[in-house]
Order: C-alpha cells, then structure tokens, then sequence
C-alpha cells in the first residue's frame, strides 16, 4: 500500500520522496539540454527558463538531502565525507578508466600528466566538470550548513558567492577554471539546506497563503526571471556575473519558487523519482553516449523527437543498470568504513 495513501507516511519521507522525483526531473533536462541542439532551438524560451536551469535544481537537491543527513550525523566526520566520495568515485572510476583508454587510443591522451589532468577537469563529454565540483561541494558543504544553520546565514552565503564572482573577475580567471569552481553554486546549494532547515515554517506559510511568502516568491521569480531574459536575448552583457550566466547567482533566484511549490504540492511521482534516485549513474552514461555512441545512432536517425527518445530511453535504463551494479560493491566498502572506524570509537 502506498504510505502516503494510507495516511501514516512521515513527513520526512515524502520529503524525499519529492525531492528525487525533482532530481529526475532535472536529469531528464539535463540529457535534453545535451542532445546537439541548433542555435534557432536553443533560442526558444523553454531553454533558458526550464531546460538550461537543471544543474541548478540538482545543487538545490543536493542542499536539501545533505541537509537532511548533517541532521543525522556529525558534518565534520571525516569518515563521513570519505563515505559521500567512495559514493561518487565508485561509478566514475570505471567510467574515467574507459574515457582515459579511449584517449590513448585515439592519440588525445599520450602521458601520465595528461592523464592527470583529465581527471581534474572530469574527463570528456557534456558535464565532465560535474564530478570534480560535487568532489568540492563534499567539503564545501560543512561551512555552508554551518552558516544556513544561524540567523542570517543565507544572506552570507549570497554575498559568499557574489565574492567570488567578483575575485574571479579581478584576478582574470578563464571560464574553463570556473566551470570547475563549486564556490559558484553556493547560493544555490545554501537555499536548498535554508529550505530543509525551515521546511516546517516555509510549508505552513506557503500554503496558508501569506503574503510575504507570496511576495518574496514572487521577487525571486521576477529577478531571476528578468535576468534570464535581458542576458539571453542579447539586451544586457553582464559584467561581473559573465561566466555561464544563465545558471549563474541571479538566474538561479528564478528556480526557487517553482522547487519549492514542486516539493510542498507535488505527488509521488515514482518515474521521476526512480530516474533522480539512480541520477549519478544516469549522468556518467549520457556523458560517455553523446561524447562516444550518439553519432553512430544519429546517422540511423534523421528526426529530432526520435534521437530524443532513444535517447533517453537507452541512457535512463543503461545508467539505472549501471549504478545498481555499482551499489555492491559501494556498501561493501561502507561496511568496512563503518567496522574500521565507527566500532572502534
């Protein structure tokens, strides 16, 4: 029977429960806004308003869950963060491993140096720099919860970012740095962990209809929506947020009322959640397919709705596959961690 059906499903389940459907969701735009697209699609507003706005939703997601266990657990347990990289590493190692093959193969890759610095930018392939920024966050992300934790912290964390953005415009750094900088999603991830923290008070208020609930949301969507807008279409080149600006500090505001309505009202929805559930798995798969495999399948195909959907057919099932074949392999090492380390305090 389903809990929620049945009335006796806890609060923080179906909490989760929303935010993996919002994570498949947003995996399901990411392989989207992956596929070659034309200049004249990318144009459509459904791009910078929705689809180009997925990594975004998956750090707000990432707020949120890693909120939810720093409430459970000890945030500076080094064991822990051991665990959190072991959880990445294990899909990403075989995927590297193939990428760094395929590299000496075909003459791309010829030293160790090379190979090195490979691994540091996450390999080939659209979102390459996903796994190096989430290594980053694993650290980053104490200092974050420790901040959204206080009064005023949220605001902190803003400025956080906007510093950054700042510093990197002083000290010239090239947007191929920055992409690999997880100090540019910090606000994001921060609204997320905010989120859960406050998630009583938020939900009470938003659906009681207050006004300055309503009114803050409505800001947000203004701001962000109007950066998106003015910076997409040409009416205004940013200056110190000119990196990536349409999942920048300000285009995010645009996503936070819309998460959070999707997390309050939405219901189960077990596809999308199944997909944000096994969603690292699915990732790595889509950046070895469009990198490697999709042109042999578009030469095949002529039509756009049908790459799409074998598209996503094969990367959702084979990434599913993949990372519950990984899973063993995952907890058997997070026994040893837990007998090694947790029984011998």
């Amino acid at each position: 029977m389903d809990k929620r059906k049945s009335g006796v499903l806890k609060e923080k389940d179906y909490r989760i429960y929303s935010i993996d459907s919002l994570k498949g969701i947003a995996m399901i735009m990411i392989i989207i806004t992956h596929y070659s697209w034309s200049d004249n699609w990318r144009n459509n507003p459904i791009f910078p308003f929705v689809i180009d706005l997925a990594v975004p939703v998956m750090m707000f997601c990432t707020g949120c869950l890693w909120a939810i266990r720093c409430q459970e657990q000890d945030i500076y347990d080094n064991i822990r963060n051991i665990k959190k990289i072991v959880r990445l590493a294990i899909p990403y190692i075989p995927i590297f491993a193939f990428e760094v093959y395929m590299g000496f193969s075909s003459g791309n890759v010829k030293t160790l140096i090379e190979v090195l610095n490979l691994f540091v930018v996450g390999g080939y392939g659209p979102g390459a720099y996903y796994f190096p920024v989430m290594i980053q966050i694993i650290f980053l992300f104490p200092l974050i919860y420790g901040f959204v934790s206080r009064r005023g912290g949220i605001i902190i964390c803003f400025y956080f970012n906007l510093l950054f953005e700042l510093c990197k415009n002083a000290f010239y750094v090239s947007e191929e740095t920055y992409r690999l900088c997880s100090f540019r999603y910090t606000f994001v991830i921060a609204c997320g962990c905010y989120c859960y923290l406050n998630r009583n008070e938020i939900r009470n208020n938003w659906k009681s209809k207050r006004n300055s609930v309503l009114l803050g949301a409505l800001c947000m969507l203004l701001i962000g929506g109007c950066y998106i807008l003015i910076t997409s279409y040409g009416f205004y080149n940013p200056i110190i947020l000119n990196y990536w600006t349409g999942t920048s500090l300000l285009s995010t505001f645009y996503i936070i009322p819309f998460v959070l309505a999707f997390i309050c009202f939405s219901p189960r929805i077990r596809l999308f959640e199944m997909v944000g559930k096994w969603s690292w798995g699915i990732f790595l798969i889509q950046k070895v397919f469009y990198y490697y495999f999709s042109s042999f399948l578009y030469e095949r195909l002529n039509r756009t709705w049908k790459r799409l959907t074998i598209n996503l057919i094969i990367i959702v099932v084979l990434g599913t596959i993949y990372e519950k074949s990984c899973l063993s392999l995952r907890k058997k090492i997070g026994k040893i961690l837990n007998s090694r380390y947790f029984h011998n305090k």
